[in-house]
């Protein structure tokens, strides 16, 4: 069995409830930027979806997992990301009743191309889990330290994706802890992963993204 080398990040839970001003129409770019506020829209949609697969691919494994540190990190990695879809949900639903119903489909599309990856073998669900938790790292870090970002949007508006971000880079390790701990973290698992993530579900994103800016 492979070694995991653990972040030494401490994930803490948690519950946060973002308030939502339901007579606002749903805007990340100062002057209603529409080419980033379509792409926000897209992803608050895969969220929940996702966030769901994520937890689930996580602890389909504890039970093959001895080591008590990582144990306690996937526990909180279970509760930060069920705090993420609920906040995700809340949002969507005000994006629905105002001017996205685009949000329905995306969520759905989402789920039944995560419900393909949950008929494969445990380990290659988390290795899928590995490289969309890595993509969204990758977001996140970018949308903590991009000047431009907060210079061009509210403090209002960045809220939930603020506390999102945060979380997401406490615990990006945690899929990759346990797929290592698993034995899972082999060259095919990461490469068939990332084809996987490539072919199902990029598109989601782009072809929404797009579609959402033709409306």
């Amino acid at each position: 069995m492979n070694i995991a080398v653990q972040s030494l990040q401490r994930i803490v839970r948690r519950n946060v409830t973002i308030p939502l001003d339901k007579n606002k129409k749903f805007t990340f770019y100062y002057e209603d930027n529409a080419v980033v506020t379509s792409l926000f829209v897209v992803l608050s949609a895969m969220f929940p979806p996702g966030e769901m697969f994520f937890i689930e691919s996580v602890r389909n494994v504890r039970d093959q997992i001895t080591d008590e540190k990582l144990l306690e990190d996937i526990r909180n990695f279970i509760a930060q990301e069920a705090f993420h879809s609920r906040e995700h949900k809340s949002l969507n639903e005000h994006l629905i009743q105002t001017n996205y119903p685009e949000v329905v489909e995306i969520e759905a599309l989402t789920k039944v191309r995560l419900d393909k990856f949950r008929k494969l073998p445990k380990a290659e669900q988390l290795a899928a889990t590995v490289v969309m938790e890595h993509f969204t790292a990758t977001l996140t870090r970018l949308l903590l330290t991009d000047p431009l970002i907060k210079q061009k949007t509210t403090q209002e508006s960045r809220n939930l994706w603020e506390w999102h971000a945060l979380e997401e880079l406490e615990h990006k390790s945690v899929a990759f802890d346990a797929l290592k701990a698993i034995g899972g973290n082999t060259v095919r698992n990461r490469r068939i992963a990332l084809i996987r993530v490539a072919r199902f579900i990029a598109p989601i994103t782009f072809d929404y993204w797009i579609q959402i800016l033709k409306t």
